[in-house]
């Protein structure tokens, strides 16, 4: 595609439909958090070497999509109400050592 040629508009329907937050998306987060604990408590508990290193790397890979959700929230597109953004926002980021306000 030519950078000189312009995307196709989007019709004002369409917009309206990509900007609404539903609630199903957030039912992620318990099950992020139920994966990150488990991985965690398979890798603390496990005797193979090999399989905790696993279990780290799944760990950091759940880790990363929770910051993504995080970073969502900073935008204030996680949940409709401004206090459930920030009150996510404060908890994802309570492990990191970095507050929330400073990320955002």
């Amino acid at each position: 595609m030519n950078p000189r040629d312009k995307a196709p508009a989007l019709s004002p329907v369409l917009l309206k439909e990509l900007y609404q937050q539903r609630w199903r998306h957030n039912l992620k987060i318990p099950l992020f958090y139920g994966l990150l604990l488990t991985a965690g408590y398979l890798a603390w508990t496990a005797s193979s070497v090999l399989f905790q290193w696993v279990m780290y790397c799944g760990m950091g890979y759940v880790w990363m999509s929770i910051v993504t959700m995080m970073h969502d929230s900073t935008h204030e597109a996680l949940f409709k109400r401004p206090w459930k953004n920030w009150a996510f926002g404060i908890f994802a980021m309570i492990p990191l050592v970095v507050t929330f306000i400073s990320f955002k």
